[in-house]
């Protein structure tokens, strides 16, 4: 029979061990809280001290990059971005269930992604952009149905894109770009027509581009580019009718090489004009302008032999103009203006006979135009006006029998107007001002019965004006402000009737201003300030009903103005 102390040590044994239970089960910590603590054991180094105040004696939902429901205190976003964190991420962020948005990108983690974040059913955004993650993408993140972000591009992540990824039917972005990736896209994908970006470039994807892609109707950027990709593009890509960005150069595409019809215009890209361009052998039609653009122009688009059209204009390209360019004898219309490039037009131009549009203006081209330029007998439109060319204007532009619009304003041309000019019978536009152009308008003038706009202003022409400026019935606008011409006004130029704005500013005319010049009743402009016209202003000036702008200061003139 037991002694009696012995029955009673026992009972206080069982209720000291009761009370030590009681002890633990009261010192567990919210699952929350021990998750982020856990998450900043993982991390190995803290230099910016991002994490300082993770401690007990401050409320959870006011450290650093925490943000909590402010109706239950439970926590929704962790966002560290750029705060330099080197470590592992801990399984135990799994157990934050009400979590909607982890963004810790930009920093130094390394290790795998936990498959335990696929409990996070709540995630709408996931983001371990830029950091050193390895391993695989966890199956598991396919259980977070409301995703709308998931980036885990720059990484070395590795092996295939999960299938089940496709479960997560609100993404509207997806990034997987620049890690070690392989495997083909998943045919399950065409369930993600909700994405409106998807970059997968930069990796080892092999397979095709499923043809589904086609249906993506909001997608607006699809980046490919630098896989192993193989087959036809897929032709549905033309129903992405948002689409404003499409790279998927560097890969091993069949249906490439027939493309024939390229038009990227009027966006905002960014960036290099690629090499690979000129791997597009059939391409005839190649349109890049209005966007933000800012390489040189790559001498492989040379390669494209069947190039008709190619519009590099309105970007920020820069270099100079490669030579290659002249060997592209199909090229029609050539449109490189509003950029930035420099040096000469190259010689090999003058190769380009089937070109009927060219337009250089507004660069920093500079040195003598071509020498042969008159023989691109299809001309029509040369436009090469606000630029740094030197010399003289070459003869022989006579040629150019079909030369309508004419533009080589605000360079610093000298010499003459060369005489064959005049034979190009068909210009409508005619601009050579502000140079330094010298010697006087030739009687010539009058054989270019089509124009619409002669700007001769501001260079250094002498002499009259020919009395054949009145063959030009069809002229609406008439400078030559700027220069050194002198004598009278002809009469002829009453037989402007179209004529809509006169500029004879700052010359050296001189007599009474010609009553001939208020005959011209649809002119809406006069300016003959800065001459030396003397006596009355005509009672005429009454008759120009039209007139909006008038300038006679600077002149002779010593009557009152007519009442």
């Amino acid at each position: 029979m037991a002694a009696p102390w012995q029955g009673k040590s026992l009972q206080c044994l069982l209720i000291l061990f009761l009370s030590s239970l009681l002890i633990v089960d009261s010192s567990i910590s919210d699952p929350q809280l021990e998750a982020l603590l856990a998450f900043k054991a993982s991390i190995s180094d803290d230099p910016l001290g991002a994490l300082s105040n993770w401690t007990s004696s401050i409320h959870h939902c006011n450290w650093t990059g925490i943000s909590c429901d402010p109706s239950s205190t439970a926590v929704v976003s962790i966002t560290l971005i750029q705060m330099q964190l080197e470590g592992t991420l801990s399984p135990f962020l799994g157990n934050i269930s009400t979590l909607q948005v982890i963004e810790i990108s930009s920093n130094k983690l390394f290790g795998s992604i936990p498959p335990q974040l696929g409990q996070c059913l709540e995630l709408i955004e996931l983001n371990f952009y830029d950091n050193q993650l390895s391993g695989v993408i966890p199956a598991q993140l396919g259980n977070c149905k409301n995703l709308q972000v998931l980036d885990l591009g720059s990484n070395v992540l590795e092996g295939s894109i999960p299938q089940s990824l496709c479960n997560c039917t609100s993404l509207q972005g997806l990034g997987f770009h620049t890690n070690n990736l392989t495997g083909s896209l998943p045919s399950s994908f065409v369930r993600l027509q909700g994405l409106e970006i998807l970059d997968l470039s930069d990796n080892h994807l092999s397979g095709i581009i499923p043809p589904e892609i086609g249906n993506f109707s909001h997608l607006s950027i699809l980046q490919l580019f630098m896989n192993q990709l193989e087959g036809p593009i897929p032709a549905g890509l033309g129903r992405c009718t948002n689409l404003t960005l499409l790279r998927i150069y560097s890969n091993k595409l069949t249906g490439v090489t027939n493309l024939t019809l390229l038009r990227i215009y009027s966006n905002k890209l960014t960036g290099v004009i690629p090499d690979e361009l000129g791997n597009l052998v059939k391409l005839k039609n190649l349109w890049l302008h209005d966007n933000l653009l800012s390489s040189t122009i790559p001498a492989s688009l040379s390669h494209c032999k069947s190039l008709v059209f190619l519009g590099l204009s309105k970007n920020l390209i820069t270099g100079s103009i490669p030579e290659e360019l002249g060997s592209l004898s199909s090229l029609k219309v050539l449109a490189l203006h509003e950029n930035q490039l420099t040096g000469q037009i190259p010689e090999t131009f003058v190769n380009l006979t089937n070109l009927f549009y060219l337009a250089l203006n507004r660069n920093s081209l500079s040195g003598p135009l071509p020498l042969d330029i008159g023989s691109l007998y299809n001309l029509e439109n040369l436009i090469i006006h606000t630029n740094q060319f030197t010399g003289v204007i070459p003869s022989g532009l006579g040629m150019l029998e079909n030369l309508t619009f004419f533009s080589l304003g605000r360079n610093s041309l000298s010499g003459s107007i060369p005489e064959d000019l005049f034979n190009c019978t068909k210009l409508s536009v005619l601009d050579l001002s502000q140079n330094n152009l010298t010697g006087f308008l030739s009687p010539a003038i009058g054989k270019l019965n089509n124009l619409r706009k002669l700007f001769l202003g501001y260079n250094s022409f002498s002499g009259f004006i020919p009395p054949e400026i009145g063959k030009l019935s069809m002229l609406l606008d008439l400078r030559l402000g700027g220069n050194s011409l002198s004598g009278q006004i002809p009469l002829e130029i009453s037989k402007l009737s179209a004529l809509q704005g006169l500029s004879l500013e700052a010359n050296s005319f001189e007599g009474a201003i010609p009553e001939q010049i208020f005959k011209l009743k649809n002119l809406n402009g006069l300016r003959i300030q800065f001459n030396q016209f003397s006596g009355r202003i005509p009672d005429s000036i009454s008759n120009l009903q039209s007139l909006q702008y008038l300038n006679l200061c600077g002149n002779k003139l010593n009557d009152p103005w007519p009442i």
